[in-house]
């Protein structure tokens, strides 16, 4: 009698070959696409307004929607992953995606546009979710420094090198963004191959698990209200009361979740096991390396878009930044099981204070400072963003690894991609300017150090406090029995008694 699946669901002829290369392929395949254009439509937008017969700001519009949805499916993927099996539940969400893809390049409306843009973010999302688990827990702990190094170029390569190939895409001009779209698509259909064939399987660990309709009705007002309000900024303006209603509803919203989550008895997102120093910490490192890494994106582009020399140049500009990923994606496979795991994480903080520093002095206006500033902004956030996310999740039990990652990537969606788009529009507002000027991004740069200055500052204070020297991940033990990887000491364990 021919065996079953672990998900009891198909022939094990099926998935016979599970591996790690085909894993990390699935994975990879899964989450860079979403990214890649993230980093890339500030620069065809107008490409894609002329071939939709539409204006920039409703494809903006749009694409700030499936940030949203983004975001909203990390939460989603978090719950769901506990209830449905892994594999299956990855298929399905891989086959959503592909779809979405396949939509948006054949898209001749911008209501059909938006709506493909809102079902390849909410996938996105997911499958953040989804597939990290397997790539991390389902293979020996010799495994993770590979892992850490494609879940960290993937992650933040993927965005680093989205303005170099929106140059080229924008370059093409007519349906050269449809092609781009399109490959996302192909990918994913050899992504859904790949999955079938070499993804592990298991059963789910909570399939009783109630759905808990009020964390999910709250995420869903803190994705869709503020996110719709920064894509109507350039119809109403940032201080109009509507985009001011949206926002402060929004925000309202995510902090009634997190409140919550706190008190929930089975929480989407693991809050109060995430108040302890370790994973506390990774949540403000990763979400602070994230917000400057996308508000300098995103300033840069916008400012420089202005100003002489073509698309295709201003993509090519940013080459420093991928750069920069590159070499911390490489050092952290080099230190993740080692006591420098934590000196590099803290150089990543002071790489995301300096590059800022470095265009504030110089950078906007000197083409080798600009490139030594991206190097180093590209560098901070590869050195924080998923090295603070393994410090969250590996500080705790591994069976809260998807709740982790979910509740991170949420914080970090609506932190990191609101915070450009006001940072921009309020320095233009204060400077009394029709786009945003060297003055006001000066300005914006200013309030974005100030703001990062806090949140460094929040981070080394947890770890002064936290009574522990360099320490070194037990991965084996977290992986085979489930234990936390770091002995993570209770908040502020120097202060008490």
């Amino acid at each position: 009698m021919q065996k079953t699946d672990p998900e009891g669901a198909l022939p094990d002829r099926l998935f016979a070959r599970v591996s790690y290369g085909g894993t990390a392929f699935a994975a990879l395949a899964a989450l860079v696409p979403f990214l890649f254009a993230e980093g890339a439509i500030s620069l065809i937008a107008p490409s894609i307004s002329g071939g939709l017969g539409t204006g920039k700001d409703a494809v903006s519009l749009a694409s700030y929607l499936g940030t949203g949805a983004y975001a909203f499916g990390a939460l989603m993927g978090g719950d769901l992953v506990r209830r449905f099996p892994q594999r299956s539940l990855f298929l399905a969400v891989q086959a959503l995606s592909t779809l979405g893809w396949a939509i948006l390049s054949a898209s001749h409306g911008v209501w059909l546009f938006a709506l493909a843009q809102i079902l390849v973010g909410f996938a996105g999302g997911a499958l953040l979710v989804i597939a990290l688990p397997p790539l991390l827990q389902k293979f020996p702990a010799g495994k993770i420094p590979t892992s850490a190094f494609l879940v960290n170029f993937g992650l933040f390569g993927a965005v680093a090198a989205g303005p170099l190939i929106g140059g080229v895409v924008a370059m093409a001009e007519g349906a050269g963004w449809r092609w781009f779209f399109a490959l996302f698509s192909v990918t994913g259909s050899i992504a859904l191959l790949a999955a079938a064939r070499h993804l592990p399987g298991g059963p789910p660990k909570e399939p009783d698990r109630s759905v808990d309709w009020t964390a999910i009705g709250l995420t869903l007002a803190a994705t869709l209200l503020p996110f719709t309000a920064i894509g109507l900024i350039p119809y109403q303006g940032l201080l109009s009361p509507a985009v001011l209603l949206l926002l402060v509803t929004g925000l309202g919203c995510f902090c009634a979740f997190v409140v919550n989550q706190y008190v929930a008895r089975e929480p989407l997102a693991p809050i109060d096991e995430a108040l302890n120093t370790f994973s506390l910490m990774g949540l403000i490192v990763a979400t602070i390396g994230g917000g400057v890494f996308v508000t300098c994106v995103s300033l840069l582009t916008t400012l420089r878009k202005g100003q002489e020399g073509g698309v295709l140049e201003l993509g090519l500009s940013f080459w420093p930044q991928l750069l920069g990923v590159v070499v911390a994606a490489g050092l952290f496979a080099a230190v993740i099981r080692t006591r420098m795991l934590l000196p590099f994480v803290l150089s990543g903080l002071a790489a995301i204070l300096a590059g800022p520093l470095l265009l504030t002095f110089g950078g906007l206006t000197d083409d080798g400072l600009f490139a030594l500033s991206i190097f180093v902004i590209g560098y901070g956030a590869g050195a924080t963003v998923s090295p603070g996310l393994l410090f969250s999740a590996v500080s705790m039990p591994v069976k809260l690894l998807a709740g982790v990652i979910a509740m991170i990537e949420l914080s970090r969606a609506i932190g990191n991609f609101l915070a450009a788009p006001i940072l921009i529009d309020a320095s233009r507002i204060a400077h009394a300017s029709a786009s945003l000027e060297m003055p006001g991004a000066q300005l914006a740069l200013t309030v974005l150090l100030a703001i990062t200055s806090a949140g460094v500052l929040a981070a080394l204070l947890l770890y002064v406090t936290g009574r522990r020297g360099l320490v070194r991940a037990e991965f084996e033990p977290w992986i085979a029995n489930g234990k936390p990887a770091f002995d993570s000491p209770r908040l502020f364990a120097r202060l008490r008694k």
